[in-house]
């Protein structure tokens, strides 16, 4: 099989990118179709722009895997989209220069960046915690009164999310105001159970004010992880017992049925798959409980292997309910902890990360922890910083800032390989598109198939260790061409030479260590 590229006629564009997609350098092949009669002109200039157009990083062919695999022709549920939070990073950049905000909200909300369709704004409860970068204002006074004034850094980089066109807005909170905790504070405490009422006003009239201003809220969290207190207090927490979380649920969302908000209610954001399975028989509809939420949340902490991950998709199924893998970070080796990895090691594990979730636990949406973190490790200020792996650091962002900016008047923002391998997915995979289930042999690839839109998107991993070479069919594709995109050792999103597609067959030769992205018109 040739790599990808050799020998294909690059044709030209039939049509326009629709205002949707994201407008980069891949614009220019998109929408392609069959090419017409050869003649010498357009001989001559196929040649010509192969020429002119990098060309790919060829797959080593005496070691690449190679297979044969085939997309589903029915596509599964919508797929929901890809997206970040904003807890924390959004309040502490708050005093950076506008110009570098409004740098960091197209990286991250713009086509031109990661043009991500979902966004997490923290609800902040206010309650005194021991780590003051992650305290979160709340909007309760102890008065009883309502400030709308706080969280100003916070409210403007939802605002700005919204602006740049994200279209689903969530609000989450870590922890209830210190009045309905047991112990008064933002943690180490639980939510009082005569208060489960209170709680879920507060939430509903945040939520009601923010969608009133400009920033229309589509989901509301009310816990996260509640198994755990965060006792040690280095950001907000409470815990919310199994019995518990059914009326909560249910109180939240009566609470903004009142005030005739249109938001769903997600939970339970438990901290890892397993946790979920656990204690789902307890709160969620469909399991054993009563509680019937939008969606159903949990974190990938726990590294949930193929066995776990079909729990969650036969339990999401069991409770007529999109399944959301809500966040996830700094997994080394299959352990949460330290460790700073700006290049391709800790992006291939955000590109395995995102295809086991949505291939093998069914979610219709996956979002990243934080979006920016302070948690280099190292000066930001040095060219190395941004290449080279420590110990000292989290992998815990996409972008990093220097935490010490205020001190030393760097901003400079350093974008990580994981940013690029999470754009890979984030700009081409719409809300609307539609999973095939791919079966066969991807040559030792992990592969995704999304289609909708008008267009089908494939999605490749090579791992670190070896190439890989595959050949997809896919069912509902002609002849057509498809333009590629790839991250890899020294690639960042970039785009290759566009692939001829035969009778619906896509041939692909990859790089070890590579994400690589093709699109397709047709769907």
């Amino acid at each position: 099989m040739p790599p990808v590229g050799a020998g294909v006629k690059v044709c030209r564009a039939s049509g326009t990118v629709p205002d949707t997609w994201h407008r980069g350098p891949l614009a220019l092949t998109m929408l392609t179709r069959r090419c017409p009669p050869r003649t010498a002109l357009l001989a001559i200039a196929a040649l010509l722009a192969m020429l002119l157009i990098d060309p790919p990083a060829i797959a080593d062919s005496e070691s690449a895997a190679t297979g044969t695999a085939a997309a589903s022709s029915v596509g599964g549920a919508p797929f929901e989209g890809f997206g970040v939070s904003g807890a924390w990073w959004a309040r502490d950049t708050g005093r950076l220069p506008d110009r570098v905000r409004a740098r960091i909200a197209r990286l991250l909300f713009a086509r031109t960046g990661l043009h991500l369709s979902q966004y997490r704004y923290n609800i902040g409860g206010g309650g005194a915690i021991a780590t003051a970068a992650r305290f979160a204002p709340g909007y309760l006074r102890r008065s009883g009164a309502y400030d709308w004034a706080a969280d100003p850094a916070g409210r403007d980089m939802l605002r700005r999310a919204a602006a740049l066109g994200v279209g689903h807005l969530v609000a989450f909170a870590n922890a209830a105001p210190p009045a309905f905790t047991t112990n008064g504070r933002g943690c180490g405490g639980s939510l009082r159970s005569d208060r489960v009422a209170q709680y879920a006003a507060y939430l509903a009239r945040v939520v009601s004010h923010l969608s009133a201003n400009g920033t229309p809220i589509a989901l509301v969290s009310p816990m996260n992880e509640p198994d755990s207190s965060f006792s040690s207090c280095n950001q907000e927490g409470m815990t919310v017992p199994v019995s518990l979380r059914a009326r909560l649920i249910q109180a939240v969302q009566a609470a903004l049925a009142r005030r005739g908000s249109a938001a769903g209610v997600l939970a339970d954001e438990s901290g890892g798959a397993g946790a979920l399975l656990r204690e789902a028989p307890g709160w969620l509809a469909g399991a054993g409980g009563s509680a019937q939420p939008a969606a159903v949340a949990y974190h990938a902490y726990d590294d949930p292997d193929a066995g776990r991950l079909d729990a969650v998709r036969t339990l999401a199924d069991a409770a007529a309910r999109p399944a959301y893998m809500s966040e996830v970070c700094c997994m080394v080796d299959g352990h949460f902890r330290r460790g700073f990895h700006p290049q391709m090691r800790g992006a291939l594990w955000v590109a395995r990360a995102i295809w086991r979730n949505l291939a093998l636990g069914g979610a219709s949406s996956f979002s990243w922890w934080v979006a920016l973190s302070p948690e280099l490790g190292c000066d930001a200020r040095q060219a190395s910083c941004r290449r080279v792996s420590n110990r000292s650091g989290w992998d815990d962002g996409l972008i990093y800032y220097d935490r010490d900016y205020r001190a030393d008047g760097s901003t400079r923002l350093v974008l990580t390989k994981r940013y690029w391998a999470y754009a890979q997915f984030s700009r081409w995979v719409r809300p609307g598109m539609r999973p095939h289930v791919v079966t066969g042999d991807t040559g030792g690839a992990k592969v995704l198939v999304f289609a909708g839109r008008g267009h089908t998107v494939v999605l490749a991993v090579a791992s670190r260790k070896r190439p890989a070479r595959f050949s997809l069919q896919l069912p509902w594709i002609g002849s057509e061409t498809a333009a590629v995109s790839q991250t890899s050792t020294d690639r960042n999103d970039a785009p290759l030479r566009s692939v001829g597609v035969n009778a619906g067959v896509l041939g692909a030769d990859l790089p070890k260590g590579s994400v690589t992205t093709f699109v397709l018109p047709g769907s």
